[in-house]
């Protein structure tokens, strides 16, 4: 059997999909059917030997991710002062699908789409100095605010390793591409005031960022059935983002319009449930 376990029976009928058998030990001649991909091999009595070929590497899979990322690095500081600050403290969900398609032995590649939110530091404000030009001229102007959580989705494609360990285990080690869009889910909270602290306007900012980076993990996975499997993944991604602002009040002539770059990473924890193909 593919589960290592031996059966000693009396072979009936065999196809490509079934074999017929009973039991030796059975009194009644009872006629059984199993599906070959569940069987290993057939050893007959004269020592002749029926091998059902399958591939010692995992094949093709279809399924779904669910789970938990954490931000890391610039991306969860909240330091005002460092435009690379994302403020991020924590996911409220991750979803994703994913698939595989083998290339050559343990070689294949990977693909899968995730969406998630995050959390932010909401007692986290941010500074930011402006040079608006007003009917007078050039004016100074300070902004600060509260911060609002982060939705993202990201596309990754590219190899991914598989390994067979022992009957049911499978590993899974994906190193691909990863493409990130994300904006902030409702909104900042702007006050913009002149170097008097005059309140000049009020604003919501809304942020686009867009970036791609790499993504890399690991996955190890249980076979309850030959198709279906349950595991636990665990995934890290890092982007080089260009994240951009454009918010004007016309009515009091003043544009909040800029752009920086940061470094958004995370870190992927959670369960999988797959259909793998024969």
């Amino acid at each position: 059997m593919e589960t290592g376990d031996t059966m000693n029976v009396v072979v009936a009928n065999r196809d490509k999909k079934n074999v017929t058998y009973v039991e030796y030990d059975d009194p009644e001649f009872k006629t059984s059917s199993m599906s070959t991909e569940r069987i290993a091999k057939i050893i007959f009595e004269n020592g002749k030997v029926i091998d059902f070929k399958k591939s010692k590497f995992p094949g093709a899979y279809v399924g779904v991710n669910l789970g938990t990322a954490m931000p890391i690095s610039d991306f969860a500081q909240d330091n005002y002062n460092d435009d690379r600050s994302g403020f991020a403290t924590g996911n409220k969900f991750a979803i994703g699908v994913a698939g595989r398609i083998p290339i050559w032995k343990f070689i294949g590649i990977g693909s899968s789409i995730n969406i998630g939110s995050f959390g932010v530091n909401e007692a986290s404000y941010f500074d930011q100095v402006n040079t608006n030009q007003g009917a007078t001229g050039s004016v100074s102007t300070f902004s600060s605010g509260t911060l609002a959580g982060y939705r993202y989705a990201t596309f990754t494609v590219g190899p991914d390793l598989a390994f067979k360990l022992g009957t049911r285990l499978k590993l899974f080690v994906p190193l691909e591409l990863s493409f990130i869009s994300m904006n902030n889910k409702d909104g900042d909270n702007i006050t913009i005031v002149d170097d008097t602290d005059k309140i000049l306007s009020t604003l919501v900012r809304k942020t686009k960022s867009q970036g791609m980076g790499v993504a890399f993990g690991i996955s190890l996975e249980y076979m309850l059935t030959p198709h279906i499997g349950l595991g636990i993944q665990a995934k890290a991604y890092s982007h080089v983002v260009d994240t951009e602002v454009s918010e004007t009040d016309t009515d009091k002539n003043i544009k909040f319009d800029y752009t920086w770059t940061q470094n958004v990473m995370y870190t992927n924890f959670g369960i999988t449930a797959r259909y793998h193909f024969r």
